[in-house]
């Protein structure tokens, strides 16, 4: 994931948002340190790399760690080799149950950050109009025209059976009641955003959120996050550096705000994410439904009914953030095929743009 990055490269931090990336491999190698091998013994690097664990002891808060410069990159990827050669002496022996899941969960949160880390560079690079990677296209171009699909709800089921790897805020499975509604085959253009940011929708406060028109306003947004309009056309910031607009990419970089006003201005709305999960189901011929850009639902991020909270510094992997987040589902192309499902829930605070998020458009039906 870091090769080709030099160590300059690591040590930045752009924005309270990201972290640097030296600071994403310090923290994966803390994980199976502290949580698994359970042989911590550098007290500089448990206060670093713990991320928000305070049942684990102080920690670093997560705006200030562009501001450290130790320890360094070599010492980090040294630290990251001795650990890998510790895990793999411990897992030769035999282990039990718990320790196997445990360290499945670590792996899971490794391929989390891998994902975090390429959008982490690809912010990093566009304030230096640096390319990330040579060839890779960021998401899949469909051109045909999405049109409106029907599902009839009812009494559903929502949430991980356990057959698989599962984060407990995917659980338990339960029943969850539908009115019929709509989903679009597709996800929004950025030529059919183009229309809503030529249209003044930036401008225009009824269909904003008070706190996404309060947002916008405060930052002076007048586009999605990475384009610019210059030379008398609109250019977007892409992993392979800046270049035109695609119009027929899917729009990304998309905050729940804009999303929500962006159906507004198309009279939709977007998706629940039980919406979400249950068409999912049946959605077959939704070529972009998953591992291309994550979609925002409406659905705050809350625990599902009889969720337990976990004892112990586990139970604040998930659950303690149960407040004032919304849902992404669906997946993105930087996420790991092995990692994604179904009844994934992703979540983040409405305002951030710097995930790869785009928005696919709901609306009820009516017989």
């Amino acid at each position: 994931m870091v090769n080709g990055l030099y160590a300059e490269d690591m040590t930045v931090q752009v924005s309270p948002e990201m972290s640097p990336i030296k600071w994403h491999l310090g923290h994966t190698t803390w994980f199976f340190e502290e949580l698994v091998l359970k042989k911590s013994t550098n007290d500089r690097n448990r206060k670093v790399f713990n991320s928000y664990y305070k049942t684990l002891g102080e920690h670093w808060v997560q705006s200030e760690r562009g501001k450290l410069s130790r320890p360094r990159v070599s010492e980090i990827l040294e630290y990251r080799a001795s650990v890998d050669k510790m895990m793999t002496e411990f897992l030769s022996g035999s282990v039990s149950k718990e320790i196997r899941d445990l360290v499945i969960l670590g792996l899971n949160h490794e391929q989390q950050h891998q994902e975090l880390i390429l959008m982490d560079v690809k912010l990093l690079f566009s304030h230096q109009n640096q390319n990330v990677s040579n060839g890779s296209a960021e998401v899949p171009i469909t051109n045909r025209i999405g049109a409106f699909k029907v599902f009839a709800g009812g009494l559903v089921e929502i949430g991980s059976s356990g057959e698989s790897f599962e984060y407990d805020n995917e659980t338990p499975r339960h029943q969850h009641f539908l009115y019929p509604y709509q989903l679009k085959s597709k996800l929004e253009t950025n030529r059919e955003y183009l229309e809503f940011v030529e249209a003044n929708g930036y401008k225009k406060s009824d269909f904003w959120l008070s706190d996404g028109f309060n947002m916008l306003t405060s930052l002076q947004l007048t586009a999605p996050l990475y384009w610019r309009f210059h030379s008398g056309k609109w250019w977007h910031f892409t992993l392979e550096g800046e270049k035109e607009l695609d119009l027929n990419a899917p729009v990304s970089h998309i905050s729940f705000y804009e999303a929500a006003a962006y159906a507004r201005f198309r009279g939709n709305r977007l998706p629940t994410e039980f919406e979400w999960e249950h068409a999912a189901l049946f959605a077959d011929d939704f070529e972009d439904m998953h591992l291309h850009l994550w979609q925002w639902t409406t659905s705050d991020y809350a625990p599902y009914p009889r969720h337990k909270w976990i004892e112990g510094p586990l139970g604040e992997y998930n659950s303690k953030f149960m407040i004032n987040l919304k849902v992404l589902r669906g997946g993105c192309f930087a996420t790991h095929v092995d990692h994604y499902r179904l009844t994934y829930r992703n979540y983040f605070s409405p305002e951030k743009r710097w995930i790869f998020s785009g928005i696919r458009l709901a609306e009820d039906y009516h017989e």
